[in-house]
């Protein structure tokens, strides 16, 4: 077990990322080649200050993973929220989960592992913030 592996055991990370970890001797380099966006949302959500910018901005990658999925069946609902989200016309938490109520009765299955697929550089690019620098070495 490396250091980083060490690091991430701690925060009780899966055993695929556990294992893909192993072959970096640093957490700036497997960060670099990481192609999980959904691994690398779930190390930002556990070590982030959890503040209403912070989620925000993880909210604003979620959403641009989204968009990003290559002929990805349109929902009005969401494309609307998301176009407004993204502004920051309307962040409230009561359209929010309007819009998620409006998701799931449109049957939207199979949204996150196509949002995976539109690539982990849109986290890397869209969350490129002090904090991300510092803890990032």
């Amino acid at each position: 077990m490396n250091a980083l592996q060490r690091r991430l055991v701690k925060t009780g990370v899966c055993p695929e990322a556990f294992e893909f970890a192993g072959g970096f001797s640093s957490f700036k380099a497997a960060w670099r080649a990481c192609k999980r966006p959904d691994w690398l949302l779930w190390w930002l959500g556990r070590n982030v200050p959890n503040t209403a910018k912070h989620r925000e901005q993880l909210t604003c990658i979620a959403i641009r993973m989204v968009q990003g999925i290559p002929n990805r069946v349109s929902i009005p609902v969401w494309d609307t929220w998301a176009v407004d989200y993204l502004s920051g016309s309307d962040r409230t938490i009561a359209r929010a989960a309007g819009t998620a109520r409006a998701v799931r009765a449109a049957g939207a299955a199979g949204a996150a592992e196509a949002a995976r697929a539109a690539g982990a550089a849109i986290v890397r690019e869209y969350y490129l913030n002090p904090i991300i620098r510092r803890i990032v070495k």
